[in-house]
């Protein structure tokens, strides 16, 4: 799960790829880039979630409306289709 400002990285056999958090202001960004194509689970804990304000995969820009996400309690989950790159931003209250 990201927390706050963060980096991580993720060693396979197959590559690394490393993951960074950011928090800036109102807003939550959280990137990876690696070797290895993945799907991922993005889970993010806050009460305070507003909605995504944009999505990049592999480079190319994604409309926010296409990415499947759903909140449970107070934890945001995005269901990303496989990359190996992307930035996720995540709009908070304040």
């Amino acid at each position: 799960y990201p927390l706050g400002k963060s980096q991580y990285s993720f060693r396979e056999d197959e590559g690394t790829t490393e993951f960074q958090v950011l928090e800036e202001g109102s807003e939550l960004e959280f990137s990876w880039e690696g070797s290895v194509t993945r799907r991922l689970i993005l889970s993010v804990h806050s009460s305070s979630y507003t909605g995504l304000t944009e999505v990049q995969l592999d480079g190319q820009s994604v409309p926010t409306d296409d990415i499947p996400w759903y909140l449970e309690g107070t934890k945001l989950l995005c269901s990303l289709p496989q990359s190996k790159s992307g930035i996720i931003r995540v709009v908070l209250r304040s």
